[in-house]
């Protein structure tokens, strides 16, 4: 299995050391290489990405909290009314993000749905690409907020 780990932090050289450490424990023998890391997105694109999924995720959970409290079904009962919804309306899957409970769990589904197949990291996409990603992370959170505004 390959592996990348990108050098950035003494953090990153110790998961360095304890990966070859782990190999070393295999019979089969292993081989390291190093080469210069193309430019990936920019920490301020990193950061504005993880702030604005944690707003949009925060503003997806208070609605369901405030339907609920309207309706008189639990918040659970809400979600899967509003997911069976969104995947209507959307396709399926999309339905997702009305489960999750943080971020990380919305990035990814987001990697799932939107990174092309043999990718299977944001960090493995471009300045660029990344752009395009965040982008529809916006849209697909818009949009489902879209379908929940309509059980208000």
């Amino acid at each position: 299995m390959d592996k990348t780990i990108p050098i950035k932090d003494e953090q990153s050289v110790s998961r360095i050391r304890l990966e070859a450490e782990t190999r070393l424990k295999d019979k089969d023998l292993w081989e390291v290489t190093f080469k210069k890391r193309k430019a990936r997105r920019t920490e301020a694109q990193n950061n504005w990405y993880w702030a604005t999924l944690r707003e949009e995720l925060l503003k997806l959970n208070g609605m369901v909290l405030e339907i609920s409290e309207h309706s008189g079904h639990t918040p659970l009962e809400i979600r899967d009314i509003v997911a069976a919804e969104v995947n209507n309306y959307l396709g399926p899957r999309y339905g997702q993000f009305l489960y999750c409970t943080d971020e990380y769990h919305a990035h990814c589904i987001m990697k799932t749905l939107l990174l092309e197949p043999g990718k299977q990291s944001s960090s493995e996409i471009n300045v660029e690409q990344f752009s395009e990603f965040a982008e529809h992370m916006i849209r697909i959170m818009s949009e489902i907020l879209g379908v929940m505004n309509e059980f208000r």
